[in-house]
């Protein structure tokens, strides 16, 4: 027997099928079967998954962007309510340092509204009509993640561009390598998008 063990959830227990691949414990049916492939050597069938074997960075980079860039966008957030205010009441921020650090969050303030666009389509009992067609969400997911890839690149370039001695001066250095890595987790998810064919997504035929 072998056994699946997923990063979160119970072990799912396969037995060797009689004629080919695994059926689940549980229910007696084939779920997992292997195969050969002149173009992408061995793989696996796994339910509704395909499964290529792969190297442990190309495995583990998804996830290991995802939670960065989750992590940076929750304190990204938080450190806004600090400074944010402080820059509207107009006490001691400069317009230099607000450019640095505000372009990473209005990159997160674009992939907010697609992740919202998105999740009004999954719960819209007209999801299919919603996708399917160019209607106003499908077309704002299309244009949203153009606008995010576009607004992770310019706030890597500002990055680059701001990076001065005086404004290192201004800003304490949490603040400064803060907004260097929120920054770049954004960069890196707009690269990760777009390997998977993300960005520029057009849901309808």
């Amino acid at each position: 027997q072998t056994t699946i063990k997923p990063m979160f959830g119970r072990e799912r227990v396969l037995l060797p099928n009689a004629t080919n691949g695994f059926i689940q414990d549980s229910t007696g049916m084939t779920v997992l079967v292997p195969s050969d492939n002149f173009l992408l050597s061995s793989i696996l069938y796994y339910g509704p998954q395909t499964l290529i074997k792969t190297n442990g960075l190309l495995a583990w980079s998804p996830i290991t962007i995802i939670t960065f860039w989750s992590f940076m966008a929750v304190s990204g957030l938080m450190f806004s309510l600090v400074w944010l205010p402080r820059y509207l009441l107009k006490k001691s921020v400069s317009k230099a340092s607000i450019v640095f650090r505000a372009w990473p969050l209005f990159t997160l303030f674009i992939a907010g509204l697609s992740l919202l666009c998105i999740q009004i389509m999954i719960n819209s009992p007209s999801f299919y009509d919603l996708a399917g067609k160019v209607t106003f969400w499908s077309f704002s997911i299309f244009i949203g993640s153009i606008a995010f890839a576009f607004s992770s690149a310019w706030s890597m370039w500002i990055l680059i561009s701001k990076r001065t001695k005086r404004l290192r001066s201004e800003l304490n250095v949490f603040t400064y390598y803060h907004t260097i890595l929120f920054s770049l987790s954004h960069f890196l998810l707009s690269i990760l998008l777009m390997s998977h064919g993300l960005i520029g997504l057009r849901l309808w035929l």
